[in-house]
Formats: structure tokens, C-alpha cells, sequence
């Protein structure tokens, strides 16, 4: 899909380039939430900000019950229409923020290689994923151009996620990834950015009601 079809028609079907299967997000329940962790090293982030210590934060979003299944893959960076070809990424606005179907397997060794976190939502408002696009959209601009590395990130881009899911800050678990060296020997207020934690917290209360 390119910049010139409609939001609506964004919000159609997504299809995983290596399966003929679909999954047709105008009516996809978010059940399940999983924030993935992805510590980057200098090299992956040396075009932004050489030095730093940089955790990538992404979402996975389920509609099933059951655990570990396909979702879909949200979140937010210095992306375009050339960058990742695993799979079919759609964009909502000129490059940014983008969403693909992802198995959740593939979410755990390429977007959440340091940790998992396990988002309660068995309280929280049942949304759909259409609904979600459009609030994030209205919480802020997410374009390739918007993106900064220090004040408006990925990490940013999920806190709003957050906001809007609504989860109990009884986070279910986390779970440690192939580098696991993000979480060991730390507390979950350590593991977790602190835009992220905020929010958990409820020191940044959200604007929306579903």
C-alpha cells in the first residue's frame, strides 16, 4: 500500500509476505501486549548518537487468548519504505511508524532480544487495533522526520501505546531474551525506560476514554 490509499484502506488486511494467510485488522481486538527490549549497540545507532547505550522498544499486539501467537508488530523510528524486509511493513504516515503481522517467535529474536514485557490486560477496555492507530496519531507526530533519539523515540512512541491500552501496572512477567543482559541482576524500575515506567506508574495519566 502507498501514501495515496486511504487510512481506512491501511487498515484492511495485513499480509505476511512468506504466508498466503491474512489477518484483517478493521475488526482486531487487542487481547495481549507484549513491550519488546532491544539493547543496540553503538554501530546500530552511530547515525544518531554515537556513545550512547540505546534499548529499542516495540509492541506486540495479540487478539487471541492464548499465549505465543501471531500479533501484530507496532512501533516507531527512523523507518521508510526501504528499511525492513522480513515482512510487509504498512505505514500510516510518511515513514516512522509502521505494523506488520509478525509471528510472535520471530517478535522474540528480532524485537525483544533483551526482554519481554508480559502488559496485564485483563482489565483494561477491549480496543481495537484501528482505534489505537488513530488516538496514537492524535497523541503526537510519528513521521521518519520526527523521530530524535533524546526526546521523541520509540521509547516515547510506546508510552503513548501505553496510554491508551490502559494495563493494570501488575505487569504478568518478564521474560528474558537471547541477550538477557539488559535485565540481569536488576529490578523491573531499572529494566523498564523510564517514559515507559511513567506511564505504568500513572505519573502521566492518559487523555483518552474508550
Amino acid at each position: 500500500m502507498g501514501n495515496s490509499e486511504s487510512s481506512q484502506n491501511h487498515l484492511d488486511y495485513l499480509i505476511d509476505n512468506s504466508k498466503a494467510e491474512s489477518i484483517k485488522i478493521d475488526n482486531y481486538i487487542i487481547k495481549r501486549a507484549y513491550i519488546g527490549l532491544c539493547k543496540l549497540d553503538n554501530s546500530t545507532i552511530k547515525r544518531w548518537a554515537v556513545g550512547v547505550n540505546y534499548v529499542h522498544a516495540s509492541i506486540f499486539l495479540g487478539s487471541s487468548n492464548e499465549f505465543f501467537s501471531e500479533g501484530i508488530i507496532l512501533e516507531f523510528g527512523f523507518y521508510d519504505y526501504e528499511d525492513d524486509k522480513r515482512i510487509k511493513y504498512e505505514y500510516e504516515t510518511e515513514g516512522g511508524m509502521r505494523y506488520g503481522k509478525m509471528a510472535y517467535s520471530n517478535f522474540k529474536k528480532y524485537q525483544a532480544s533483551s526482554a519481554i514485557i508480559n502488559l496485564d490486560l485483563r482489565k483494561s477496555p477491549k480496543i481495537k487495533f484501528n482505534y489505537l492507530i488513530e488516538k496514537v496519531k492524535e497523541a503526537g507526530n510519528w513521521k521518519k522526520n520526527d523521530y530524535n533519539v533524546a526526546f521523541h523515540n520509540c521509547q516515547h512512541f510506546i508510552g503513548e501505546i501505553v496510554k491508551i491500552l490502559k494495563p493494570q501496572f501488575n505487569i504478568i512477567g518478564i521474560i528474558p531474551g537471547d541477550n538477557s543482559d539488559l535485565i540481569e541482576g536488576k529490578t523491573i524500575e531499572q529494566i523498564i525506560p523510564n517514559s515507559i515506567l511513567n506511564v505504568l506508574n500513572g505519573e502521566e495519566k492518559s487523555k483518552y476514554e474508550n
